[in-house]
């Protein structure tokens, strides 16, 4: 015996949309999944052009993407608050997609959007 279909499954046509972390909805649900497999293979898949996601930064990502964007090395940023250079890619790795954004170029021109927000 199966067990029932969840509200917005399949079958009750509703919304196509499943929410990701922080409550934001991706449109389709398998567009993350393939962005994660291109970011996995070294290809980085933005949003789309200055689209902010909804999910706000913490303060340690607001912080490293401020260094970053002020075109420091992950490796300096490291330095400057104590962690590892692996950690700093990690947390631009997550601010990213957070910010609607491609790459460590974009960076600045992003928080400024999401400051005036």
């Amino acid at each position: 015996m199966r067990p029932p279909t969840p509200p917005g499954g399949a079958g009750d046509g509703g919304s196509r949309t499943r929410p990701r972390a922080g409550g934001v909805r991706c449109p389709r649900p398998g567009a993350e999944r393939a962005r994660r497999e291109l970011r996995a293979a070294g290809r980085v898949v933005a949003f789309g052009e200055g689209e902010v996601t909804g999910a706000a930064t913490t303060a340690q990502e607001h912080e490293i993407a401020e260094q970053a964007a002020s075109r420091l090395t992950n490796k300096y940023v490291a330095e400057r608050l104590f962690i590892s250079h692996r950690t700093v890619g990690g947390h631009l790795n997550q601010i990213y997609p957070k910010l609607g954004i491609a790459s460590r170029v974009m960076m600045r021109d992003a928080l400024r959007r999401q400051d005036r927000l």
